[in-house]
């Protein structure tokens, strides 16, 4: 084996296990474009250097859902929904004039934001129970991402999976009954 070939079915010496794949690959690919432009070279070089492992991506990867959180979080307080802004319309609901589980979520996070729970409660009460557990799987997802820890797997049994299920599907129809104390 040359001196400019390198054997990718075993680490270097002092290669850690996270990310070995990635770096080998970028090694290897550029080694193999070597012969082209220098400026191709250099942005192999600066990619390999900065996805070097799976801990930067998800670094990147939370970083970036933080965010566009923070700029939709200001877009949708500045804006309100259905009278200013962009806001895409329901599908469902332009189809079938009908409300889905989804449906008053973004009106809803606008009054959240402004500081109005119980009209928030009010136009998506799904959506306001649930979002403390989207919240918390964020928290989760980014604090892995910052100490390289792996993220606490959760086994959820099926019955409650199906619970969850039949809850969304009863809340679906229920908010379109006259039975509805939202509506």
């Amino acid at each position: 084996m040359g001196v400019d070939q390198v054997d990718l079915a075993r680490p270097l010496p002092g290669e850690s296990s996270t990310g070995v794949q990635l770096a080998r690959q970028g090694r290897q690919l550029n080694l193999n474009l070597e012969a082209s432009t220098s400026i191709l070279g250099s942005i192999v070089e600066v990619t390999r250097i900065m996805f070097a492992s799976q801990l930067t991506i998800r670094r990147f990867v939370a970083g970036g859902i933080w965010l566009l959180l923070a700029a939709a979080g200001v877009y949708l307080y500045l804006f309100e929904p259905g009278r200013t802004g962009f806001f895409p319309i329901c599908p469902f609901r332009a189809l079938t004039g009908l409300d889905c589980p989804g449906c008053g979520t973004t009106r809803a996070l606008h009054q959240l934001l402004h500081g109005n729970v119980v009209a928030a409660f009010e136009l998506n009460p799904l959506t306001i129970l649930l979002l403390p557990v989207l919240v918390c799987a964020l928290v989760s997802f980014t604090r892995s991402a910052i100490t390289g820890q792996p993220m606490p797997q959760l086994s959820i049994p099926p019955k409650y999976v199906w619970l969850s299920v039949v809850v969304v599907l009863g809340f679906w129809v229920f908010r379109n009954t006259a039975f509805y104390p939202f509506a």
